[in-house]
């Protein structure tokens, strides 16, 4: 058993005697996950006092720039987690996105009184509007060239690139080690999100940029959105690069 399986389990005696082997605290698994993610989003506060103590980074990040406070707030039920890094000091850059997106209402409320702000009201409910499976087979054509028609802004674009962002940005990873041009940034769809497309009507984008900056994110975000529009599709997107848009695709039929 690996350090990352482990602090999956919340095996403490085994996260323990890997660390006294010589194991690394800060280690991530084939997806770019740390254990100490790991073991917030399953809600192992011992094992995650282990690691910390071990050296593990508290503001260590996931391959699409996720902390532990990120997985134990937004992936955990129980709020314990969440208070322990709060108490180990842990950063938050946007307490009121992180209430918003908390899993459990216990933990929302955690953080509502830590930071002394309100819990935002629930956000309207999305009408769905599913394509029809013929409708698919035009709409799909559509959306593959736009991603396509990107390459030439040097966004590297994988739709349906794996099952979790984890993996999307493993591909990514992948691509680009291998030569593909990711200068101008890139983008992707999981699995997921084409089944939403499917299921929903909405496809959700994932997007970014190497540059290291929110101005060259939010570029990439909006360069993506103008080609969706300039195809027809309408597009859901505050223009914040913490959002991902979101394509209505039936608005292009």
């Amino acid at each position: 058993m690996d350090l990352s399986a482990a602090s999956k389990e919340g095996n403490l005696e085994q996260v323990e005697a890997l660390i006294k082997g010589g194991a690394d605290p800060n280690e991530k698994n084939e997806h770019g996950i740390p254990v100490l993610h790991t073991a917030a989003k399953h809600g192992h506060v011992a094992v995650m006092k282990a690691l910390l103590a071990a050296g593990a980074d508290l503001e260590g990040v996931t391959n699409d720039g996720r902390t532990a406070f990120d997985f134990a707030t937004d992936l955990c039920m129980d709020p314990a987690p969440t208070s322990f890094l709060l108490k180990a000091g842990a950063k938050v850059a946007k307490p009121e996105h992180s209430i918003r997106n908390a899993w459990s209402k216990e933990t929302k409320q955690l953080l509502s009184d830590h930071f002394e702000l309100p819990i935002p009201a629930p956000r309207p409910k999305i009408v769905l509007d599913p394509p029809s499976k013929a409708e698919w087979k035009t709409l799909l054509p559509k959306i593959e060239a736009v991603f396509a028609s990107l390459a030439t802004e040097k966004i590297l674009c994988i739709p349906d690139a794996g099952f979790t962002q984890g993996m999307a940005h493993s591909a990514l990873a992948t691509a680009i080690n291998d030569g593909a041009d990711a200068s101008g940034g890139w983008c992707f769809t999981t699995s997921q999100d084409m089944d939403r497309a499917q299921s929903q009507g909405r496809m959700p984008i994932g997007y970014g940029s190497d540059a290291g900056t929110e101005e060259a994110v939010v570029a990439v975000g909006k360069t993506l959105v103008a080609a969706f529009e300039a195809a027809g599709f309408a597009v859901e997107w505050a223009g914040s690069a913490s959002m991902r848009p979101t394509v209505k695709v039936r608005s292009a039929l």
